[in-house]
């Protein structure tokens, strides 16, 4: 049965739109208030199936996927069904972008290319790198006021239909972090960090 229909929703309803629908429908019909045990459950199976913006975009993604007809046929060609589930199941996972981080002296490593004859009569060299620093000017936050971003329900993704394929994107929005600011900080253009120039002077002395 659909899950819109059970809870009088619609694909376009919030969140909040269906947890209240869920919620009245389910103190309605509450077997301990002798309301109807069978559809008390149907109540709570739908709900469960388009409870958060994820679900919908999963149980929406599967009926997508239900009109392209018989498994025994592949009427997309070399697009094969295997590539087609990977792209659907692939919905639910959360895949963000990796935040960046602070880098501290563990995380930075050097190739360096020293001769022997170098080693034996002692060599010196100044190595010029970057790093990233916390931003002092908003501790790293990245704004004032951080919100959950609107367009991709801290997921920091969106999910794209083209023709028969599903794909997923990074949030533009929120940048796939997840989260907005209502003043992005001008330092660091809301990432927390910036980058920073340093060099060290190595010295590698022979002891015999």
């Amino acid at each position: 049965m659909d899950p819109y229909k059970i809870l009088n929703t619609s694909q376009e309803s919030s969140d909040a739109e269906i947890k209240k629908a869920f919620r009245k429908l389910a103190a309605k019909h509450h077997p301990d208030k002798g309301g109807d045990e069978e559809k008390f459950k149907q109540i709570n199976e739908a709900y469960s199936t388009i409870g958060t913006v994820q679900k919908r975009q999963e149980y929406e993604a599967l009926q997508h996927a239900g009109s392209f007809g018989d498994f025994n046929h592949n009427p997309f060609g070399d697009f094969g069904f295997g590539d087609m589930f990977d792209q659907i199941f692939n919905i639910g996972k959360q895949q963000r972008q990796p935040r960046l981080k602070e880098q501290t002296d563990d995380d930075i490593m050097f190739n360096l290319k020293i001769s022997l004859a170098q080693i034996k009569k002692g060599v010196s060299q100044k190595i010029k790198f970057s790093r990233n620093k916390k931003c002092d000017k908003c501790d790293g936050v990245g704004g004032k006021n951080k919100n959950i971003c609107v367009s991709c329900n801290g997921q920091g993704i969106q999910i794209i239909r083209r023709g028969p394929m599903i794909q997923q994107m990074s949030c533009p929005h929120c940048r796939a972090t997840g989260f907005t600011f209502e003043k992005i900080c001008d330092t660091c253009s809301g990432i927390g960090l910036v980058k920073i120039k340093e060099s060290i002077k190595l010295t590698v002395d022979l002891i015999s």
